[in-house]
């Protein structure tokens, strides 16, 4: 139980500063997105280099250990590469974000729709989102259901 109650503030933490970051590239100011990323990614462990090269299903089977999809850490960083999409589309790089964005609802269709914790986005939701994003720039098909 402490450790479950350990995970839970874990997440808790890391929701709270993506929600700071994405509440700074949606409110339009100035942005370090890659500092911000960088340290987001470093605080949970994971290679955002290599987060944003590597096929989308290599990282699930990465952050899959035994088999079993890490929900926090996938969560996590289809949160970070939707910061960065959101931040690319904004900056001009229109194509580099869309590819993040799209990259972010492969990770986000991998998820069962069960992660909510204080302030972290329902993933039925967030794929609404990002759905909404990529259907409107590019006409993307919707992914397969999750569910």
């Amino acid at each position: 139980m402490t450790q479950r109650d350990y995970v839970l503030r874990m997440i808790e933490q890391m929701a709270i500063m993506v929600a700071e970051l994405r509440r700074r590239i949606v409110g339009g100011g100035a942005v370090d997105i890659e500092n911000g990323a960088r340290a987001l990614a470093t605080h949970a462990g994971i290679d955002l280099d290599l987060a944003r090269t590597l096929p989308v299903e290599t990282l699930i089977d990465i952050l899959s250990p035994g088999g079993m999809i890490d929900v926090t850490r996938v969560w996590f960083l289809g949160e970070l590469l939707y910061l960065e999409g959101l931040a690319e589309e904004r900056s001009g790089d229109v194509e580099r974000g869309l590819d993040m964005l799209a990259r972010a609802r492969r990770l986000y269709g991998a998820l069962d729709g069960g992660v909510s914790v204080g302030v972290v986005p329902e993933v039925k939701e967030r794929l609404r989102e990002l759905n909404a994003i990529l259907e409107s720039d590019r006409g993307l098909p919707p992914p397969p259901s999750a569910a």
